[in-house]
């Protein structure tokens, strides 16, 4: 069934996302601060606004009644959310998911003070003064961000006290939207990352079709972890340049879930494109 989605950011990402959602048949508007955004090229339509503004983001909701709201950038006022759900529009994955995520600091106090998850000490600062305080508080070195940026624009690493004012000179260029805001982490060493991949759904618990004696222990070059389960063990990667090249700690022959048949005709119709 086709839907009408807007679409809130329109950089590379959202272009790949609008061509993704036009090949499932759905109608998208593009919207950005700027004309002629990469994703606005292949929309159906677009809108140029400023994302920051709550009125202007009602009123484009208003004119186009779309079905899914999807955020793209941070640069939104993304508090509006709470509204539009409140009035029945759908906003991928939430209002609360998007709000926390868009905002460095709601996010880390959700995690560091709601949740008591541990994590780098850090603090907040809104001036050069506060910053070098913050650095006194996390050590050197350490790792300073604007609250809200994109493409880690003003990030940089403190790695003596001579530092600290051009972190914060680049932080404030780097920074995006209306938020002259940074958060100086303290820096910690680790052997990997991951990124964690989430699913929700508005009823029941989500299926995993997943059961195994062997496992993953060490990752080739170039693959990247996508999901592990509670017990360490690697459950899927994908390669990080290869078309299509995944790995799934998984055994299809169960079929429990719709999931299982739409991975399997995934695979199948990028063979197809391949042939």
């Amino acid at each position: 069934m086709r839907k009408k989605i807007l679409l809130l950011g329109s950089g590379e990402l959202g272009k790949e996302l609008v061509i993704a959602m036009q090949r499932l048949g759905q109608y998208v508007i593009a919207v950005d601060n700027y004309e002629n955004a990469p994703a606005m090229q292949v929309a159906h339509e677009y809108e140029v606004i400023n994302m920051l503004d709550g009125s202007e983001l009602d009123r484009i909701v208003k004119k186009h009644q779309p079905d899914y709201i999807v955020p793209e950038v941070e640069s939104i006022r993304t508090e509006r959310f709470y509204d539009y759900e409140e009035q029945g529009y759908n906003v991928i994955p939430s209002a609360k998911a998007a709000n926390f995520t868009m905002n460095r600091k709601s996010i880390r106090d959700l995690a560091a003070v709601d949740l008591g998850v541990k994590t780098a000490k850090y603090k907040y600062a809104t001036s050069f003064e506060e910053l070098k305080t913050g650095v006194k508080f996390t050590g050197i070195p350490c790792v300073v961000k604007p609250l809200m940026s994109s493409s880690g624009k003003g990030q940089s690493v403190i790695k003596d006290e001579s530092d600290i004012e051009k972190a914060w000179n680049y932080a404030m260029e780097g920074s995006r939207g209306d938020l002259m805001e940074v958060i100086v982490e303290e820096f910690v060493e680790f052997d990997y990352e991951i990124t964690l991949l989430t699913l929700t759904q508005n009823n029941n618990k989500t299926l995993i079709n997943s059961a195994h004696h062997q496992g993953v222990d060490k990752l080739g070059n170039n693959l990247n972890v996508t999901g592990m389960a509670p017990d360490g063990i690697i459950e899927g990667f994908e390669h990080e340049s290869h078309y299509y090249c995944v790995g799934v700690q998984w055994h299809p022959e169960f079929l429990i879930t719709d999931f299982d048949k739409k991975f399997i005709q995934d695979f199948v119709n990028h063979v197809k494109k391949n042939i």
